[in-house]
Formats: C-alpha cells, sequence, structure tokens
C-alpha cells in the first residue's frame, strides 16, 4: 500500500516537473536538474515530517530520525543548488563539474558529521548550526564567479535575486534552529 502511494507521489512529481519545466526552461535544455531538486525537497520534507512526528516516540528513535532530519536538510541545501550550478554554468562544463563535486563534497562531510553520535550533543548545538550556514554560504562562490564571467545581464541579474532570497531563507532557518525559537519559549 505504501509503495503504491510513493511510486504515485514520484511520479506526479515528474509529472509536475515536467510542465513547469516546460513553461521556464526551453526543450533543448536537460530538465534533470530540477527534478533533483524536487527529490531533494521531498526527501527533505519526508525526513523532518518523521523526525517531528515520531521523534518523541523514544529516545533512540528521536536521535535516529534527528541525524535523519539534519541529513535531509543537508541534501536539500546540496540539491536547491544543483540547478543554479547547472544552468548558471551551462556553458562551462568544467566549472560545473567543479562547483557541483565541490557541494557534494560539503554535503557529505556534513552528512557524516551530523550522524556521529557524539556530534549530537548539546554543546555541538551551534556548531551544526555554523556547519549549515557555511554550507549555504559556499553558494556564494559560484554564484560571484557567474556575476563577473558573465556580466550583469538581464537575466542574471533576477537569477541572482532568486538566489540570495535562497540563501536568506536557509541563514534565517539556521538561526532560529541555532537560537532555539520557539522551543526557549515554551515549556516542555
Amino acid at each position: 500500500m505504501y509503495r503504491e502511494h510513493l511510486l504515485e507521489a514520484i511520479a506526479a512529481a515528474e509529472e509536475h516537473l515536467r510542465s513547469f519545466s516546460s513553461y521556464i526552461v526551453p526543450q533543448a535544455v536537460s530538465t534533470w536538474p530540477m527534478f533533483i531538486y524536487i527529490i531533494a525537497a521531498m526527501i527533505c520534507l519526508m525526513n523532518s515530517t518523521l523526525f517531528h512526528l515520531c521523534g518523541t516516540h523514544s529516545r533512540h528513535t528521536h536521535f535516529l530520525l534527528a541525524r535523519c532530519d539534519y541529513s535531509g536538510i543537508a541534501i536539500l541545501i546540496t540539491g536547491s543548488f544543483m540547478p543554479a550550478v547547472y544552468y548558471g554554468f551551462y556553458c562551462s562544463p568544467v566549472w560545473k563539474v567543479v562547483y557541483a563535486s565541490l557541494m557534494c563534497s560539503v554535503a557529505a562531510v556534513v552528512v557524516v558529521f551530523c550522524n556521529l553520535e557524539w556530534f549530537y550533543q548539546q554543546k555541538y548545538r551551534l556548531v551544526r548550526a555554523l556547519m549549515f550556514i557555511s554550507m549555504g554560504c559556499s553558494g556564494i562562490i559560484p554564484g560571484v564567479h557567474m556575476l563577473l564571467e558573465m556580466g550583469h545581464g538581464a537575466v542574471l541579474i533576477p537569477f541572482m535575486w532568486h538566489m540570495a532570497a535562497m540563501g536568506v531563507a536557509y541563514l534565517a532557518g539556521a538561526t532560529l534552529y541555532a537560537t532555539r525559537i520557539p522551543e526557549r519559549y515554551v515549556d516542555c
């Protein structure tokens, strides 16, 4: 039963991606980077949902699902930068591979550290937040490179505003996590 629902959800996501990408991306350009982003978002949301719904079951379950939640966040950040790197460096395949590999490597390090049992201690909470912040800020490097290489074109400036908005959203989320808002104001 769950398998059929999962397959239907994946098929629906693919259909939405195809219809969405037909409006914003010419058909000669690959749409797989957008599909990676959608899958990454689905993984992050699924892991977060599982953690927040089932994380109170037991201490073991809490730690296991928290690690999945952190891994999902790293996957989302990586997946959201893939379309930007792919389309932004479409005519520079070497830089496309360099930046995609760099982001995947940083994500792998973050996932490994967040899955270490000792790293889940409370005293490393700020370090975990700073890891996600630095991971999100690593997207600034290819963004600046795009601006320097391509100039301030009519297409590039709105693209950069969208990238900046994504970065601000990630920074806001990490700040809420690091400062424990709203948990610090609620007695549990």
